[in-house]
């Protein structure tokens, strides 16, 4: 995926390059990463699958000698350049800090788990825990969740939980504005296209502007340490920073703002990455004009800037948890660790969900119905109170105070929450192709598991199929835990049997699994490629063979087809519905930021557990369980919360009470009030994202949204339209 990314970007910095990506197998296993392999392909990146034995070079050029493993040839391939992406490997001296720690180490050199799929994130040694690619390769997003469960399981031998809040200075900006304008070179992301210093310079002649810099990177520890000194020195009392995006670095030099002293309201973005230098790649010139443009829109919006100061709100020091399953219930007995109370609610008439199905499906040898078992001895031994049979109605409130109707004996009973932990699974897709249901031999993996368990395989041709219900025009995503589970599913059955495996490619990136896909290999399992579906007429699977080039026919007994895992719709539409979280393409519930947050949603204090918010791994799920249990703890762990100020709010002076407000507001954050003399509309500050879509329905400008209002919008729209000096 690294290669693919730079790829890309090579590509979009140079578009007549020429790009050729040798690989093995795609393993775009994550969330999106399918469809960004696609478009890599659609953007012209030529992928070859091949083996590189050697780099010589000849007269001016680079020559790789290549063995092309789908077409079995031996070629030379002239390059200009040469790019060898390295494996991640064991930190240096992790062997060390294993004695001083009294650690243990896998055959990797990697920091060992204690038990891979029950205790993925604690070391061999209690009270210590792991993160990250301490354990092994990981991409961002399971390092963030993994670093937030790490946090869930120290914090559940720390007593004293208490989290002083920052305070925020309420004042600034008062008299003449002062602009300080830094702006980022971010290395040669923004500086390879985007004259930077032009632009700083430029900045220093716009209204109020009494500081204009450039720097190579704002977003560094030092850099940052350098603009809360100049803001000090020179007396600043707004800050632009014109650098990348707001989503991912806006926090960061807000801070900075409040340990200068400021309101960090006082604080503006120009993204002059993504809105100019990545779009306009081959344009320099216009590139830098832009981002002249978007700086001094956001000089005309910051000298109309004032302090914002969001209002508090109380705590309820409880938590919910949707959902029964390994996920649910790690969440809830990681919450219960730390002397929260706790509710997990269950559909079901068990709790345990999928892993009641399984036995083999570890790839590490761990038993789900062994996990399965010691998760719920932990449960009995909790004060978790467990609801079975039981369904969530309704959901009401915010962040720190949600009221929730659970369904239970034909009664709804409402309780007060200050946290909700959605762990509601996934569904396994059910097969239209391949004849299941129409022949008795073929079945799904999850089915294969019952058959497994009762010692019912001996002396058969069983192939397997991947990728049956992903990778396609109706689901183009990776469902992640197949490959794995189906090989170390082959690998058992090629003990008694005689096993095929068909796949598209394999993609074994979890802890172990390369090592079971090399068992497999050799306990007789036989691997074919193909690209066009394979077919079965309920004797023989008839597959074109990408290496061999061939048309094969398998004998087969036994058709095992990959299912991938597919959203719960229905708990899903049931969840919108009531608590309008957003979902991404795929169906599945969408995280406030797929790398940053993985396990938070886009609702304030509505955090998201295991396969809700895509496919993992039994091992991921885990993890992640315990990242949203440590995010809902910080949380309940406080007295009150500071609510955003960035919220809708209502000039009473103009307010005809209406209800057109009230109506369109998705949130149901406004209502409309008695007062003396009339009605009014009035806002839940806590319940109320700012989406601005009150002010757009509001037929007497009666709503704003604080820290945009009017003449904010209106003076950065006549910077925008006047001309670069």
């Amino acid at each position: 995926m690294n290669s693919i990314k730079e790829a890309l970007l090579a590509k979009e910095h140079l578009k007549d390059v020429e790009i050729t990506l040798l690989y093995m197998d795609i393993r775009s296993f994550g969330k999106g990463f399918e469809e960004y392999y696609n478009r890599a392909k659609e953007e012209g990146i030529k992928f070859v699958r091949g083996k590189a034995s050697e780099v010589r070079k000849e007269n001016d050029n680079l020559v790789i000698r290549v063995e092309n493993t789908e077409s079995g040839q031996i070629e030379d391939m002239e390059t200009d350049l040469v790019v060898l992406t390295p494996p991640l490997l064991p930190a240096q001296n992790i062997g060390d800090l294993a004695k001083i720690l009294d650690l243990k180490l896998d055959e990797n050199g990697f920091f060992k788990p204690d038990q891979v799929n029950v205790l993925p994130l604690q070391g061999t040694k209690e009270g210590i825990f792991l993160c990250g690619v301490a354990t092994g390769p990981k991409d961002i997003a399971d390092s963030v969740a993994e670093a937030s469960g790490a946090a869930s399981g120290a914090l559940s031998y720390v007593k004293e939980k208490s989290h002083p809040s920052v305070e925020i200075p309420e004042k600034g900006g008062e008299g003449e504005p002062m602009i300080g304008v830094f702006v980022c070179h971010c290395g040669n992301n923004i500086a390879g296209v985007v004259d930077v210093a032009d632009v700083a310079e430029y900045s220093e002649g716009l209204e109020n502007v009494v500081h204009g810099e450039d720097m190579l990177f704002a977003c560094a520890d030092s850099t940052i340490d350098q603009i809360i000194e100049t803001i000090k020195e020179k007396n600043l009392n707004r800050v632009i920073v014109a650098a990348c995006s707001p989503q991912t670095h806006g926090d960061l030099f807000m801070d900075a703002l409040i340990k200068a002293g400021l309101n960090p309201y006082l604080f503006e973005m120009a993204n002059i990455r993504n809105h100019c230098s990545w779009v306009h790649a081959n344009e320099p010139e216009k590139a830098t004009e832009k981002s002249k443009t978007l700086v001094r829109m956001s000089v005309a919006r910051t000298n109309l800037s004032e302090p914002l100061i969001g209002e508090k709100s109380s705590v309820t020091k409880s938590a919910l948890v949707i959902g029964g399953g390994i996920a649910g219930i790690t969440a809830a007995l990681d919450l219960d660790a730390q002397g929260i109370d706790v509710t997990l609610v269950e559909k079901e008439k068990e709790v345990g969900g999928r892993l009641r199905e399984l036995h083999l499906l570890s790839p590490e040898g761990v038993e789900a119905s062994k996990l399965l078992k010691q998760k719920l001895g932990e449960l009995k031994k909790s004060n978790v109170k467990v609801l079975t049979s039981a369904q969530v109605e309704d959901v009401k409130g915010y962040v720190g105070n949600f009221t929730v109707g659970t369904s239970l004996n034909g009664e709804v009973v409402h309780e007060e929450f200050g946290a909700i932990i959605l762990a509601i699974g996934s569904d396994l897709y059910q097969p239209k192709e391949f004849g299941y249901r129409e022949y008795e031999n073929v079945i799904t993996n999850l089915e294969l598991e019952e058959q497994m368990n009762k010692g019912a395989l001996e002396n058969k041709k069983v192939t397997f199929i991947q990728c049956v219900g992903a990778r396609n025009d109706e689901y183009p995503g990776c469902s992640r835990y197949c490959c794995e589970t189906a090989i170390h599913q082959a690998a058992q059955v090629a003990e008694k049997c005689k096993v095929n495996f068909l796949y598209r490619d394999v993609r074994t990136f979890g802890k172990g699994a390369e090592e079971n896909y090399k068992k497999a290999s050799e306990k007789g399992a036989m691997f074919f490629r193909f690209v066009d579906d394979p077919e079965f007429d309920g004797k023989d699977v008839r597959v074109k063979d990408v290496f061999s080039g061939m048309e094969l026919a398998l004998p087969t007994d036994l058709l095992v087809l990959s299912a991938a895992m597919r959203p719960n719709v229905e708990t899903v539409d049931k969840l919108v519905e009531m608590m309008k979280v957003p979902l991404s393409e795929e169906g599945f519930l969408m995280e406030r930021h797929v790398k940053l947050g993985p396990v938070e949603s886009t609702i304030a204090g509505v955090f998201l557990a295991g396969c809700a918010a895509g496919p993992k791994r039994i091992d991921e799920t885990v993890a992640s369980a315990s990242g949203a249990a440590a995010k809902a703890a910080a949380l309940l762990s406080k007295d009150e919360i500071l609510v955003s100020p960035i919220v809708a709010f209502v000039k009473e002076d103009n307010c005809r009470w209406c209800a057109r407000c009230s109506e369109v507001c998705p949130y149901s954050a406004i209502e409309i009030v008695e007062v003396e003399g009339g009605k009014v509309a009035r806002v839940n500050s806590a319940m109320c994202t700012g989406c601005g879509a009150c002010v757009v329905e509001c037929p007497t400008s009666a709503m704003i949204i604080r820290g945009f209002k009017d003449e904010q919008i209106e003076a950065e729209i006549d910077a925008m339209m006047e001309e670069v000096a």
